[in-house]
């Protein structure tokens, strides 16, 4: 995980714990990374954010968010549970990954856009 997201995932724990008074912690952050990381790697949500509006990709994001809550279930049902027991706990941390998956996953795009010119110079 890169330091960056660390930085945002630490954030959005401190946000969450503060607002909702829950003792989420660095091993629910660790999980929290997991979760992104599979969200990002998604290639059906990839697919949306690529060829939807920011609006739209919002719109379909519960879908998956849903899953990777439901993958929770079996993992993690402290975190699990937390989440379920708290509507606006759960919209929150959905917005949030929403905020950090979107744009985590147009910069890694722009990368390997900018990679491929790169590459496509050099052999050019």
């Amino acid at each position: 995980m890169l330091q960056d997201d660390k930085q945002k995932l630490s954030q959005i724990i401190i946000e969450l714990n503060a607002a909702f008074g829950t003792d989420f912690n660095d091993d629910d952050k660790v999980f929290l990374g997991r979760i992104k990381d599979n969200l990002i790697d998604n290639k059906d949500l990839q697919s949306k954010i690529e060829h939807n509006s920011r609006e739209n990709v919002k719109i379909v994001f519960d879908k998956y968010f849903s899953e990777e809550m439901t993958k929770l279930l079996n993992s993690n049902m402290k975190f699990y549970t937390k989440l379920i027991d708290n509507e606006k706990l759960r919209e929150k941390l959905k917005s949030d990954l929403f905020d950090l998956v979107y744009s985590q996953y147009l910069t890694l795009k722009g990368k390997d856009k900018t990679q491929k010119k790169e590459e496509k110079q050099d052999n050019g």
